[in-house]
């Protein structure tokens, strides 16, 4: 029994020897590199949308002799930019006195870099904000970014998958994986500011990638929809 209980030990001793070279071996070859590759993640708006949104006002403010609701304020902003196709990055939300829009995207630049097409690819994107209290200094009525800063905490503001067909072997692909519209967040936010809003895009064969933007609210005036 003893020589038996013996030779167990020592084949059980073989095998754990052997499975331990077996993981270091395969640890220290170089690992394959993940075959879709996020190039870039950036926020984007529509540089012509303001000026679509002056001539859709005006039209609607000639049919109606009601006062603009903020609920008709933002689908105004979303018709515009649809029909706006002038699109740039978006690096601050109005930064010494730069764009300002009410309706900002969120695109993923995609790279197949394997030699197979990457089918069904489910990219979660996770929005979350820094939103703060947006309140006048009682002294100075200015925006007192102080307490807007101090008081900012994150909370999410959207959780979903994006699901792309396909990325061929050797190609990229630039999807939009989220918008922003500021009006409607506002609404449900009232007397605060979303101080910036974080993207997160993951996915199975991806690593994950991320990037933040700015919003600087105005000096002077606070829109009526946040007192």
């Amino acid at each position: 029994m003893k020589r038996t209980a013996l030779i167990l030990i020592t084949t059980l001793a073989l095998l754990t020897s052997e499975a331990l070279t077996l993981m270091a071996t395969r640890a220290a070859l170089p690992q394959k590199p993940m075959a879709l590759q996020a190039q870039s993640l950036g926020f984007f708006y529509k540089q012509d949308a303001p000026v679509r949104y002056q001539g859709i006002r005006s039209r609607w403010k000639a049919k109606h002799t009601n006062e603009l609701t903020l609920d008709a304020d933002a689908e105004l902003t979303r018709l515009a930019y649809e029909q706006a196709n002038v699109e740039a990055p978006l690096e601050e939300w109005r930064f010494q006195g730069g764009p300002a829009p009410g309706l900002f995207s969120g695109k993923l630049h995609l790279y197949n870099n394997g030699s197979e097409a990457m089918l069904n690819v489910p990219l979660k994107v996770v929005v979350r904000a820094f939103v703060g209290e947006l309140q006048p200094d009682p002294m100075l009525k200015l925006t007192d970014y102080d307490r807007l800063e101090s008081s900012a905490r994150w909370e999410d503001v959207s959780s979903s998958v994006v699901q792309i067909p396909a990325v061929g072997p050797g190609s990229d692909k630039q999807v939009e994986v989220m918008r922003f519209e500021l009006l409607p967040f506002l609404a449900q936010h009232a007397g605060k500011w979303p101080l910036r809003v974080d993207i997160t895009v993951s996915a199975p064969n991806m690593a994950s990638s991320h990037q933040v933007l700015t919003l600087i609210p105005d000096h002077f005036a606070l829109p009526a929809y946040t007192r």
